[in-house]
């Protein structure tokens, strides 16, 4: 009887003061509940999401803690059930998110689709793949692997046809693309300018010819895909302002270097029998005027004399005495077409004799060559001429023509020497 009495008077208090204390006898002016503790705290009303939902007519400022879903304290605002903010209400795009039971506004998250990089060469395998926020270990951001077992095998490339074997393709050439490299004949680069000459592609370096003798500076040189104006690809000219100085030079006693070897005037020594019979009792007949060449004996020299060869003289044996004879000195290559054709000289010849010219400049080619002249007289010639009788037609020599033909009076025997 005596505790209800107490509550009772508690009840009684509540009414007549409006403020409620709690272990503590006097309470602050601006309180209508305080309670003080040094050992626990005040338990709002803890439940679900859906129990929350369920509160009935609930009262604007309704305070209690959701225990589910996203977990923390709501508040019922008048219209919803809204989630208690640490700070402020957040930035454009921002959502609000329980953090540790805490309202916190967040930057949403942007999902992105990865995929497995199994074999770690940096492309992906697009039949395996995650959505996530951030790029998870083992996944890449692509799909462009070709084989993801294997590291060596990556994305497929296009190759380009290379027909000159020189590392560089051809871009007007058909083009294939595949993830492994095909076995020959294609790279992966299209930079080539002459993919018929592999001496000729981004790596070649050509050099300034300024006294056009076909031989470079080393000193200004450019590395180009397409031949500059007055560059070669051949070096090593000692004097790239007079064309008479250069590797393919005559050395002669002049007190210069004219071959650019380093020596000056270094005796080259006597020309030697290069072409033809050494043997001149072996001409013991004559021929019509016309070409004559070299033929084929055991007492002949080669037929056809490697590239760069200097001839610088040749003999002859005109059959009769005469005035004016002409004697034109010229170069044909392996398929009988004229490529050089030396100076013109004129003699006037005796019967029986043989006449020395030698030329005013060497006659040489950059590939093999046959040598032969034209002379205006009959002269001498070997019985064994057969052989070459077919191959060559008379007439002055003419650059670029073919003097093969099948004129019987077309060959005779000639000696030419040179180095």
């Amino acid at each position: 009887m005596k505790k209800i009495i107490t509550f009772c008077a508690l009840i009684f208090s509540m009414g007549l003061t409006a403020q409620v204390g709690i272990n503590t006898p006097v309470i602050d002016a601006s309180a209508a509940l305080e309670i003080t503790s040094t050992e626990g705290g005040i338990l709002i009303p803890r439940m679900t999401e859906s129990e929350r939902d369920e509160i009935t007519a609930a009262a604007d400022g309704l305070l209690i803690y959701q225990t589910d879903a996203t977990v923390g304290f709501y508040y019922y605002n008048g219209t919803a059930w809204t989630a208690l903010a640490g700070t402020g209400s957040g930035t454009e795009g921002q959502v609000l998110t329980m953090v540790g039971g805490v309202a916190t506004w967040i930057d949403p998250c942007v999902s992105s689709l990865f995929y497995a990089d199994t074999d770690s060469d940096g492309y992906g395998d697009n039949s395996v793949f995650t959505v996530a926020c951030a790029q998870p270990v083992g996944y890449v951001s692509n799909a462009d692997d070709c084989d993801d077992s294997d590291a060596n095998i990556g994305t497929a490339n296009v190759w380009y046809e290379d027909a000159d074997n020189d590392g560089y393709g051809n871009s007007n050439s058909a083009s294939i693309t595949d993830c492994i490299e095909p076995l020959f004949g294609y790279v992966s680069n299209a930079d080539d300018c002459d993919d018929a000459d592999a001496a000729i592609n981004p790596d070649t370096v050509w050099y300034l010819d300024a006294d056009n003798d076909g031989y470079g500076d080393n000193s200004t040189s450019i590395t180009a895909c397409v031949q500059p104006i007055a560059h070669v690809t051949i070096g090593n000219d000692c004097d790239d302002n007079d064309a008479s100085f250069n590797p393919g030079a005559v050395e002669v006693v002049d007190g210069y270097d004219n071959d650019c070897d380093g020596d000056f005037d270094e005796t080259p020594g006597s020309p030697t029998l290069l072409s033809g019979y050494a043997d001149a009792n072996t001409f013991t007949s004559y021929h019509t005027e016309g070409f004559s060449t070299v033929n084929t004996g055991p007492d002949a020299q080669p037929q056809i004399l490697v590239a760069n060869t200097q001839m610088t003289k040749v003999v002859i044996h005109p059959y009769t005495t005469t005035t004016d004879v002409t004697v034109i000195p010229f170069l044909v290559d392996d398929d009988y077409n004229v490529i050089v054709i030396g100076e013109t000289y004129i003699i006037n010849s005796t019967e029986g004799a043989a006449y020395e010219i030698v030329f005013d400049s060497p006659l040489t080619a950059s590939v093999p060559f046959y040598f032969g002249t034209y002379e205006s007289i009959k002269t001498k010639h070997g019985i064994n001429y057969v052989n070459e009788k077919n191959l060559w037609k008379s007439g002055p020599p003419e650059l670029n023509t073919t003097i093969s033909g099948t004129n019987t009076d077309s060959v005779r025997s000639t000696q030419g020497y040179g180095f």
